[in-house]
């Protein structure tokens, strides 16, 4: 009965278009309610919850991606890695995993890399001669290094689970992420070699190199 009544009303307020946050909120009440527990243990619940500040990083990660996003720093990132290896066979595919390793980096979430990479570099590779099935593929997939490279919303909330250290779980993504990394760039190089995509940009000279550089910071 009680879980008739939690899924139930979940799915009828979100019929209604409400928030996700309240649903929940509102159909966790209405169960306790009907099933006649204490309705004491709801602000105990609460201010359990809101005491674990390293929650607080995942939507601090996630707004940090949204500016990034929103603001063109997403870009200028993407352009300072086109200029140092978008010349060169396959370079817009180096170019994507290395954009993801910076976003990654700051983001923490591999929602919010794909979101910001993809929608610029997807279009981009398109139009040099990529394959769009492989472009998307290699945004996706890029993107997941939002889950390896610290610091990632997803090594926090293990870390609270399991009462890990939530540095030390960072520091061990470090290594993994890089190769991952690498392994990408060299199946971009292969798939690259396989059907001549090359890179069509003039190579940057260091001075307009620098300059992308001082922008991106």
């Amino acid at each position: 009965m009680s879980a008739a009544i939690l899924f139930g009303s979940m799915a009828v307020m979100i019929g209604f278009g409400i928030p996700i946050a309240i649903v929940l909120g509102v159909s966790s009440a209405l169960t306790l309610i009907f099933s006649g527990a204490p309705l004491g243990v709801i602000p105990s619940m609460m201010q359990a919850t809101v005491q674990k500040f390293s929650l607080l990083t995942i939507p601090l990660f996630v707004l940090a991606g949204a500016i990034m996003d929103k603001g063109g720093i997403s870009k200028r990132l993407i352009n300072l890695a086109d200029s140092i290896i978008g010349p060169v066979l396959g370079g817009l595919g180096y170019v994507a995993v290395v954009a993801a390793l910076f976003f990654a980096a700051i983001s923490g979430s591999g929602t919010a890399t794909v979101a910001a990479m993809g929608s610029i570099l997807i279009p981009a590779m398109v139009a040099q001669g990529y394959d769009a099935g492989f472009s998307s593929a290699l945004s996706a997939i890029s993107g997941s290094l939002g889950t390896v490279i610290p610091p990632s919303i997803t090594f926090i909330i293990y870390g609270m689970i399991t009462g890990e250290s939530i540095g030390d779980l960072f520091l061990s993504g470090i290594v993994p992420g890089l190769i991952f990394g690498f392994m990408l760039c060299i199946m971009v190089f292969i798939k690259s070699k396989k059907n001549g995509w090359k890179g069509d940009t003039q190579r940057a000279s260091l001075k307009e190199i620098g300059r992308l550089f001082l922008d991106t910071i």
